[in-house]
């Protein structure tokens, strides 16, 4: 019963579950110590996981090294880098040398809680220990030097990953893109993505708006309204993210009327905007005073529910002095 837990996120259950059997004087294997681990780290819950590794030591229960990996996942989803490390030293004293799956845990802790030195670290650690890297290990690795804009360690590990005769996938060089972007190197980016083509490597929603982040951090109304097109292209289908980016373009070029062909684009297909999409078109049209169209506009995020936040408050005091309160009048008073 308590494996059937892990679907559902039906934990407490499962300690339920488990305090019977205790209760009835029954031993836990570890068949039942390791289902425990695995509803844990399911939930999320990372606390309980690691009261599971003791109360195994109490029961004189060894844990194996996929024990040990599923409570380091659970403290690395958890953004518990420290306890995830701990668990790593706790492995070694009971023996227990970590393997591939261990180390991709770890140094995905450690993306999570943004360490990048402590990853590399630990990746450096697995070289000498004559741990081999597969390929979830360099994605996770590169998706770490992806969202801190590490460059120079992303393509070094890049590099390493083809010396070992690991396939890149589409997740490696969307995350190699995103450490472009993310340093402000946007025209390697597309490099990255030109690569990709050449090797026939499939694309998907998250390579192209990489590709729009480049384009709106770099102004380039041109190329992001080339991405779109070649998104379609590709099969793939826009999502607000993209249209987001675009839209950006628009506001940094102030083409003001080709955001709003974006914006009318986005309802003919039915792609819902989101609280930047309606702030951005709002934007737009109360810098050039067109208070009617942005009004209506006002009223279609209204209509939507759409929350609102700071920016868009801005823009209904710029709007409000254009239009006396009346219960035709979307603007909040």
């Amino acid at each position: 019963l308590i494996p059937a837990c892990r679907h559902g996120d039906r934990w407490v259950t499962a300690f339920e579950l488990f305090l019977q059997l205790t209760q009835r004087g029954l031993p836990a294997d570890p068949m039942v110590f390791t289902s425990l681990i695995s509803v844990c780290q399911r939930s999320a819950q990372w606390e309980q996981a690691l009261d599971v590794l003791e109360w195994m030591e109490m029961a004189g229960v060894e844990a194996n090294v996929r024990m040990y990996s599923a409570v380091i996942n659970s403290c690395g989803h958890a953004g518990q880098l420290q306890q995830a490390l701990d668990v790593l030293d706790q492995a070694r004293e009971k023996g227990v040398n970590p393997n591939v799956i261990m180390y991709t845990a770890l140094i995905h802790a450690c993306k999570v809680a943004n360490d990048v030195p402590a990853a590399l670290g630990l990746f450096k650690e697995m070289e000498r220990e004559g741990v081999a890297p597969n390929r979830i290990t360099y994605n996770v690795l590169l998706a770490a030097c992806d969202s801190s804009g590490k460059v120079l360690e992303a393509f070094e590990i890049f590099e390493d990953l083809k010396e070992q005769g690991v396939r890149p996938s589409m997740r490696t060089y969307n995350s190699l893109m995103g450490a472009c972007v993310n340093a402000g190197q946007w025209s390697r980016a597309f490099e990255v993505y030109g690569t990709m083509q050449l090797r026939g490597v499939t694309v998907g929603l998250n390579t192209f708006n990489c590709l729009m982040k480049a384009c709106e951090a770099s102004k380039d109304l041109k190329r992001a309204i080339s991405v779109m097109v070649e998104m379609r292209m590709a099969g793939v289908t826009p999502g607000v993210e993209a249209y987001n980016g675009l839209l950006a373009c628009c506001r940094a070029s102030g083409e003001v009327n080709k955001a709003l062909e974006v914006y009318k684009g986005m309802q003919r297909l039915a792609v819902p905007g989101d609280t930047r999409t309606f702030n951005l078109v709002l934007e737009m049209l109360t810098g050039q005073k067109r208070h009617v169209e942005a009004l209506e506009v006002m009223k279609v995020m209204q209509d939507a529910g759409v929350a609102a936040d700071e920016d868009t408050l801005f823009s209904i005091k710029l709007l409000a002095p254009a239009f006396p309160a009346s219960p035709a009048n979307p603007l909040p008073s």
